[in-house]
C-alpha cells in the first residue's frame, strides 16, 4: 500500500512541485502584506507630527475632500483609534482608498484594491498574473488541489513501521551525509508542515471553485450566496449623502465604545471593530441609522449577525493567520515559506536517487 502512495506522491510531486513552490512563496509574502506596506509607505498612514489639537469630525473631512472631487464623492469614512493614523476614505466610484490627514483633511496618498508589488504578488499568488482570471485560477486551484493529495499521501508514507522508529522520523540529522540531512529534512519537516499546509490549502480553495466553497461552509452549517450579480460596466448615478448625520453617529459611537479600533460610517450604515487580540479580525457590531437625523434605528451585535459572515470572516483570517496577532502570522509565514522549500527538496531526493540508479547500471 505505501508503495502506491509513494508512486502517487513521487509523481504528482514532479508535475506540480514547482507550482506548488510558488504558490507557498508568494503566501509566505502576502502574510505580512499590511505591515511591510506601513513600513514602505509610513506616509501614507501615518500623520508625521499630530498636533495636540483635535481630530476632524468625520462629516467635516468628507465635505472638504468632495470638494476636491469632480464626478465622484465620498461613500465611506474609517475612523481609526489611534489618533497618529490618517483616516482612509473610499470613494462612490470604488477606485481607490484615499489616505487623509484627520488633523488638515489633506490627502496624504491613495491606494487602489491591488497596486505596486504586493498587487502583483496577489495576482501571481491566486491567478499566475492571468488578467482573465481562468485559466490561471484553475491551474493554481487544481494545483492545490493535487497538492493535498501529495500532504496525504505523505503522511501515509512517513508512518512508521514500528514505534521504536517513532523517534528518529521526526529527527534531522545534521551530522549526516548531505543526501542524508535533506532526506530528513524532507520527511520530518513535511510532517510538522502537513496539517498546517493542509488548513491552507483547504482555506485556499475557497477562493477557486464554488463547489468547494459550497461545501465548505456547509460544514459549518451556513450556504455561501455571493452577492455579485456579475460585472457591468454602466457608470454609476452618485448618492447623495448627508455627512451631517455621520458627525451625529461618531459622536455616539465613540462613547459607547471607548476602547473600540476603528469605526467606519457610510450612507446609513456603521460598524465598530473592537481592540482584539484573538479572534476574527473582521468582527464588528453593525449600526443603521437615519441618513437625516443621525438618529441610530437598529443595533446588530456580532454574536447575533448571521453565521455566514463569521465563517467568511474566519475562512479567511485562518488562511492569511490574522486570527491570532504577529505570533500566529509569523506561524503562518513560516509554514508557507518552508513549505515552498519541501518540492525543491523532493526534486533533489529524486534527482540523487536517479543518478545513483544509473551509476549501478
Amino acid at each position: 500500500m505505501k508503495k502506491v502512495f509513494f508512486r502517487i506522491h513521487q509523481i504528482l510531486g514532479l508535475a506540480i512541485g514547482l507550482l506548488i513552490s510558488l504558490i507557498c512563496l508568494t503566501g509566505a509574502i502576502l502574510v505580512f502584506e499590511d505591515e511591510c506596506r506601513e513600513l514602505a509607505s509610513p506616509q501614507l498612514y501615518f500623520v508625521s507630527d499630530a498636533p495636540a489639537q483635535a481630530r476632524l469630525e468625520p462629516s467635516e473631512v468628507a465635505e472638504r475632500i468632495n470638494r476636491t472631487l469632480e464626478d465622484d464623492a465620498v461613500a465611506r469614512i474609517t475612523v481609526p483609534s489611534d489618533t497618529t493614523r490618517n483616516y482612509v476614505v473610499q470613494l462612490q466610484s470604488g477606485d481607490k482608498s484615499l489616505y487623509v490627514n484627520p488633523y488638515t483633511a489633506t490627502v496624504a496618498g491613495q491606494r487602489g484594491k491591488r497596486d505596486g508589488f504586493f498587487g502583483d504578488v496577489m495576482r501571481l499568488h491566486r491567478w499566475l498574473l492571468d488578467g482573465s482570471r481562468t485559466w490561471g485560477k484553475a491551474i493554481v486551484g487544481y494545483g492545490v488541489l493535487l497538492f493535498i493529495f501529495i500532504l496525504i499521501s505523505g503522511i501515509v508514507i512517513w508512518v512508521p513501521k514500528s514505534v521504536k522508529n517513532l523517534k528518529q522520523h521526526f529527527q534531522i540529522k545534521t551530522k549526516a551525509s548531505r543526501q542524508r540531512m535533506w532526506y530528513d529534512s524532507h520527511r520530518s519537516l513535511g510532517i510538522y508542515l502537513a496539517i498546517p499546509l493542509l488548513i491552507l490549502c483547504i482555506t485556499g480553495l475557497n477562493w477557486s471553485f464554488p463547489w468547494w466553497r459550497s461545501g465548505l461552509y456547509g460544514l459549518f452549517g451556513t450556504q455561501f450566496n455571493s452577492s455579485k450579480s456579475g460585472k457591468t460596466e454602466e457608470k454609476k448615478e452618485l448618492v447623495s449623502i448627508n455627512y451631517l448625520a455621520w458627525q451625529e453617529v461618531f459622536r455616539r459611537l465613540e462613547a459607547q465604545h471607548p476602547s473600540y479600533r476603528q469605526i467606519t460610517l457610510e450612507n446609513g450604515e456603521a460598524s465598530v471593530a473592537e481592540q482584539f487580540t484573538w479572534g476574527n479580525p473582521r468582527a464588528s457590531e453593525k449600526y443603521r441609522f437615519d441618513q437625516r437625523t443621525g438618529e441610530i434605528t437598529e443595533y446588530t451585535p456580532y454574536t447575533e449577525q448571521p453565521r455566514l459572515q463569521k465563517v467568511r470572516g474566519w475562512i479567511y483570517a485562518v488562511h492569511v493567520g490574522s486570527w491570532g496577532g504577529w505570533f500566529i502570522k509569523s506561524i503562518t509565514f513560516l509554514v508557507a515559506l518552508l513549505g515552498a522549500t519541501l518540492p525543491l527538496t523532493g526534486y533533489y531526493i529524486y534527482w540523487v536517487k536517479r543518478k545513483q540508479r544509473k551509476k549501478k547500471k
